[in-house]
C-alpha cells in the first residue's frame, strides 16, 4: 500500500518515477544514511587536514622569523650600501604591507580589551632620519636602511579613552547579539551601567589612577599597590594556617601602569613580527634608543606614553660573511636557543616536564 501512495504522490508532482516497494524504500533509506555518514566523515577529515595545514604554516612562520640586522636599501642596487648616513627612499609596497600587518597586530589580546598602545609607522625620509638620530649604534643604520619602522607606544593613561571605550563596548554588545542571532556566532552578555562603571574604575586604576592629576595619582597608585601587596602577604599567611579558606581571599599582584601597558603592547608587537614574516618581510625589534629624543622628533605627548621597542621592517641585505660590532653575523638562519628542558618545567619550578605526569 505504501508503494502505491508514494507512486501517486510522484505522479501528482509531475515527476517521472518508478513504483517503490517497501524493500526499495528501506534500501534507499540505508543508502541515504550511509551517504550522510560519509559526508560527515569527509567534513571531519577535511577539518583535520585544515588544522594540520594551519599548524604547519604557523610553525613555518615562527621558525622563519629572525632579527634582520641589515636591510636592503630600496632603489639602491649597490652591494655594500649599509654604511650610508642618509635615509633611503621607502618601498611603497612594503610600507603598505607593514600597515596591513599592524591591523592584525591590533587583534592581539589585551587586558579588558583596553588596547593600551599606540603605533607610529615611520616611512618618510625626513622622519626616518630624525628617528635614526635617536638610535644607538647600528640601530640607526637599520632605521635608515629599512623601508619603515613601527614605533610602539605603551599608554600609561589609557583611562583617558573612557568615552570611546564605553562606545566600543556598547557597539560590540549590539553587534555580537545580532551576529549570534543570525549566524550563531559568539555573543557578549549585556553589561549593566553598574558593571561598566566598575570596569572603568579598574581600568582607571591600572592607568595611573586617571583622571586624578599626576602629582596625586602617582603616589596614590604607588600606595595602593603596596597596600594590596601587604594584604596579600597577610591573607597568604592566614590561608597557610587554615584560618582563611577559599579563592575569594586571593588578591592579585598589581603592576605599575607602565608595566601593565608594556605587557599588552608587547603582545601586539609579537603579532606584528609574525604577520610581517608571513608576508615575506624581514623585521628587527630594537630597544637601543633615546626614548626622550624619540618622543621629541615624533611629537609624542610627554608623560603619557612610554616607548618599549621599535620594529624595523624591510627586505634583508643578506651578508652572512659580515658581522657587526657585537660579533653577530647577518644571515637568515635560526639563532640558537637553550634546550627546552632548561626553560620549561612541569608542575613546579625546576621539575622536569613529562607528558606522562599530566
Amino acid at each position: 500500500m505504501r508503494s502505491y501512495v508514494l507512486f501517486a504522490i510522484a505522479i501528482a508532482r509531475g515527476l517521472q518515477t518508478e513504483a517503490f516497494s517497501p524493500r526499495q524504500v528501506q534500501h534507499d533509506t540505508r543508502v541515504t544514511g550511509s551517504l550522510r555518514g560519509r559526508t560527515q566523515m569527509s567534513r571531519e577529515a577535511s577539518s583535520e587536514d585544515t588544522a594540520v595545514a594551519t599548524e604547519e604554516t604557523f610553525d613555518h612562520v615562527v621558525n622563519k622569523r629572525y632579527a634582520c640586522t641589515r636591510f636592503r636599501r630600496y632603489q639602491e642596487p649597490r652591494v655594500n650600501n649599509t654604511e650610508t648616513l642618509t635615509a633611503s627612499v621607502s618601498d611603497p609596497d612594503i610600507v603598505s604591507r607593514a600597515f596591513q600587518c599592524l591591523g592584525l597586530a591590533q587583534r592581539s589580546p589585551s587586558g579588558f580589551n583596553e588596547q593600551p598602545f599606540r603605533i607610529i609607522l615611520v616611512s618618510q625620509c625626513e622622519a626616518k632620519q630624525n628617528l635614526a638620530s635617536c638610535c644607538i649604534g647600528r640601530n640607526a643604520y637599520r632605521v635608515r636602511d629599512s623601508d619603515c619602522s613601527a614605533v610602539f607606544l605603551a599608554d600609561r593613561e589609557s583611562g583617558r579613552n573612557g568615552k570611546r571605550y564605553n562606545e566600543m563596548l556598547r557597539a560590540s554588545m549590539i553587534f555580537s547579539e545580532e551576529n549570534h542571532r543570525v549566524a550563531g556566532g559568539r555573543s557578549r552578555r549585556h553589561m549593566s551601567g553598574k558593571e561598566m562603571r566598575k570596569l572603568r574604575l579598574i581600568i582607571n586604576f591600572m592607568s595611573s589612577c586617571y583622571p586624578w592629576p599626576r602629582f596625586i595619582a602617582v603616589p596614590v597608585s604607588f600606595a595602593v599597590r603596596w597596600l594590596v601587596c601587604g594584604v596579600a602577604m597577610l591573607t597568604r599567611f592566614l590561608r597557610s594556617i587554615n584560618i582563611l579558606m577559599g579563592s575569594r581571599f586571593v588578591l592579585p599582584t598589581l603592576s605599575s601602569a607602565e608595566t601593565w601597558a608594556t605587557k599588552n603592547t608587547s603582545l601586539a608587537a609579537m603579532t606584528f613580527l609574525l604577520a610581517c614574516t608571513s608576508r615575506g618581510l624581514s623585521t628587527c625589534p630594537m630597544e637601543g634608543f633615546d626614548a626622550g629624543g624619540v618622543r621629541k622628533v615624533l611629537n609624542v605627548p610627554r608623560g603619557r606614553y612610554s616607548i618599549p621597542l621599535i620594529v624595523c621592517v624591510g627586505k634583508s641585505h643578506k651578508m652572512s660573511d659580515e658581522a657587526d660590532d657585537t660579533g653577530m653575523s647577518h644571515g637568515s638562519m635560526m639563532s640558537p636557543r637553550y634546550p627546552l628542558k632548561d626553560v620549561v618545567f612541569g608542575n613546579a619550578f625546576g621539575e622536569p616536564f613529562s607528558a606522562g605526569n599530566c
